[in-house]
């Protein structure tokens, strides 16, 4: 496998925010900003 630096980059990011404890509260903005983006009001 090969990995870019952009993708790496992105692992690192969110292996610091799974440590940080704060997984769960980015996965829902994650959500949120993607139900923005597909369905706006």
């Amino acid at each position: 496998m090969r990995w870019t630096e952009q993708m790496a980059e992105g692992i690192v990011q969110l292996r610091a925010i799974y440590l940080s404890g704060d997984f769960d509260r980015y996965w829902q903005f994650h959500i949120d900003q993607d139900q923005r983006r597909l369905y706006p009001a």
